[in-house]
């Protein structure tokens, strides 16, 4: 995987981007936007996740579980980049190492 591209996993039922995994393994989620007023440069949520974890898909219409393993398995999820423009550029998560 190369340091400078983004790696998003997306919800497995809607496909909505939910959470970012670094390439040291963390996971990175981002929420939210700041008030107007405030002088905040950062947004109100920040998350780093050391480990799995189990999230609910961010659409109103989905409510999906999602689970997102620490280690990679043999799920089939799907890891899209923000420069991806195609479907030829999705990647598979098991494929990603070769």
């Amino acid at each position: 995987m190369e340091e400078n591209k983004k790696v998003f996993y997306t919800c497995e039922k809607c496909q909505k981007r939910l959470i970012q995994r670094l390439p040291n393994g963390t996971w990175k989620f981002l929420y939210g936007r700041n008030p107007k007023f405030s002088k905040k440069i950062y947004p109100p949520v920040e998350m780093y996740i050391y480990g799995s974890l189990k999230m609910r898909c961010l659409s109103n219409n989905c409510d999906y579980m999602n689970t997102f393993n620490f280690f990679p398995g043999k799920e089939n999820k799907i890891v899209q980049s923000p420069e991806a423009k195609s479907p030829e550029q999705t990647k598979n998560i098991d494929r990603e190492e070769e």
